[in-house]
């Protein structure tokens, strides 16, 4: 009966969570992508496009979801061989564990960490600029629609300085003819 050696278990735990990493940062590459696509489908009021990019984007989050689970598991099997609990294990940060390990895994992590959390950082700025011009579209169309069906407010009118005035009670109908 062979007994198993815990440093080669530990290692080849930490040779997995490199390569898990190093997908999550592909997974995570590719759905910046999809979400550039996206935002040139806003641009270009590519509804359609926009859609298909929605759906492209939820199939990346599901499998980032699920690569982050692997990923929590790796580390609960990493911890356990560094003597530490499950839930602390699993929380620990890349620049704790990196600090625990030995090189060349402790460069290793450290380089796919920084990776991972630039092309993390790509999609928060990307995420960040779509919600954006999604809550500016959402205002403007409150605008509209409230202009559409007001009929008890003063409808306001820009001047030839770019001031508004108001105009006086104006229906939608009246104001297009």
């Amino acid at each position: 009966m062979s007994r198993r050696d815990p440093v080669k278990d530990t290692q080849n735990r930490i040779t997995a969570l490199l390569r898990l990493m190093t997908r999550l940062g592909t997974l995570h590459d590719e759905l910046g992508e999809a979400m550039s696509a996206k935002l040139d489908a806003m641009r270009a009021a590519k509804i359609d496009h926009m859609r298909e990019c929605n759906k492209k984007e939820t199939s990346i989050i599901g499998r980032i979801a699920e690569q982050e689970g692997l990923r929590r598991r790796l580390m609960e099997e990493v911890g356990r061989g560094f003597g530490m609990s499950a839930p602390v294990a699993r929380t620990l940060s890349a620049r704790a564990l990196a600090d625990r390990l030995a090189e060349p895994n402790r460069a290793r992590l450290q380089e796919v960490s920084s990776k991972l959390c630039t092309s993390i950082e790509g999609v928060r700025r990307i995420n960040d600029l779509v919600g954006g011009i999604s809550k500016q579209t959402l205002h403007h169309l409150t605008e509209v629609f409230n202009a559409a069906i007001a009929g008890n407010e003063p409808a306001g009118v820009y001047t030839n300085t770019g001031a508004t005035e108001s105009a006086g009670r104006l229906e939608l109908f009246e104001a297009i003819g």
